[in-house]
């Protein structure tokens, strides 16, 4: 979907860089869906089997609703504790580490204009997941770029403070992700990747 898909990046300083020895990179034209068991941290977990990009973000976003629902939380604010709970780093929509795979797992997301396959990789997947669910989260009564700000702005310092990042992408529209999963969090919210 990108050309960064594949590169590995360095949170700390944001940089962008490309191992040729990254397990996951190699994969077949053929085969671009992933299948097993998400585990999170906190013991959840769910089969998942032969899904591609839009089935894995329909699951992503359909796992988030069923927790809402079986929660009820309240409040726009519990709705976004339930966010944090279920995509935290080791969640199980932490989908880059929950499903035992390569980060870098390549994932078929439709085809080209020409018939060629669209690929990404399951990192990118839990990043635009967590987009998907940042706009089911908001309130109809919040502008969806006033929202988009206000959640992200949080969801950057956290980053920030795990990765010890030097305060790179400090503004719209990462607020302190990296530009790989801040892009991806901003294509699964606004379903395009920003434009300067």
């Amino acid at each position: 979907m990108r050309p960064c898909d594949f590169c590995t990046t360095n949170d700390a300083t944001g940089g962008l860089g490309f191992d040729k020895n990254i397990s996951g990179v190699t994969f077949n034209l053929n085969n671009l869906t992933v299948s097993g068991t998400a585990k999170g941290k906190s013991g959840r977990s769910a089969e998942l089997e032969d899904m591609d990009a839009a089935s894995l973000l329909e699951w992503i976003k359909q796992y988030y609703m069923n927790t809402i629902n079986g929660n009820m939380p309240g409040t726009p604010y519990g709705w976004l504790q339930v966010l944090r709970e279920l995509s935290a780093n080791e969640a199980i929509l932490d989908v880059k580490a929950s499903m035992g795979l390569s980060p870098y797992t390549a994932i078929g997301n439709g085809k080209n204009a020409k018939g060629k396959p669209i690929i990404t990789t399951l990192r990118a997947m839990g990043n635009m997941g967590f987009g998907a669910n940042m706009l089911l989260a908001k309130p109809p009564i919040v502008g969806k770029s006033f929202w988009y700000g206000a959640i992200m702005n949080q969801a950057g310092k956290y980053n920030q403070s795990q990765n010890g990042g030097n305060g790179y992408n400090a503004h719209y529209p990462y607020f302190g992700e990296h530009s790989y999963s801040g892009g991806y969090i901003y294509f699964g919210y606004f379903r395009q990747f920003y434009k300067k």
